[in-house]
């Protein structure tokens, strides 16, 4: 069983791959599709993310997806200096 994270109507916060910004949508469309491991994963209005994405990489809070980004950019930085 898959639980969705959100449902259609939510206005939810993600940031981009490249880390330089959050941004809002409204969500249109849930589909659930699965990899080539037979994993589940959710396209949100053609963004994939795990279905376990709540806090993560997507938020209902603007404000918690900033410091997620921030903490998230602070990864990386680390990753590349290692």
């Amino acid at each position: 069983m898959v639980i969705l994270p959100c449902k259609v109507g939510d206005t939810v916060w993600t940031f981009y791959d490249d880390l330089s910004d959050i941004v809002d949508f409204t969500v249109e469309k849930i589909q659930i599709e699965f990899d080539e491991n037979g994993r589940p994963y959710l396209l949100i209005d053609g963004m994939d993310f795990e279905p376990d994405c709540i806090g993560e990489t997507l938020f209902y809070d603007p404000e918690k997806a900033k410091i997620a980004l921030k903490e998230k950019a602070k990864e990386v930085e680390n990753d590349d200096i290692i």
